[in-house]
């Protein structure tokens, strides 16, 4: 849908920029003891599994396949996981 809709690339750039500190100020309300490094790295990977779930979204919309958005979510981040060990 991006590469049909190019003005929606700012919005999401915006949105995954509000994500990434969103989580970032809650590890710091939550775990003060987290560095400022791991706090970014964390919220920037929540952010791109953010973006990857709306990517695999839209694919599976293109082909006439129905899935809930927070189920792709939770497949992205079992595959991060996987990967990651």
């Amino acid at each position: 849908m991006l590469a049909r809709e190019p003005e929606l690339e700012t919005y999401v750039g915006a949105q995954d920029a509000e994500i990434s500190a969103a989580v970032r100020a809650r590890i710091g309300e939550a775990r003060p003891d987290v560095d400022g490094l791991d706090a970014q790295v964390v919220g920037a990977v929540v952010a791109a599994l953010w973006r990857v779930t709306w990517d695999r979204w839209g694919a599976e919309a293109l082909a006439e396949r129905a899935v809930e958005p927070v189920d792709v979510f939770r497949d992205a981040r079992a595959a991060f996981s996987r990967t990651l060990g």
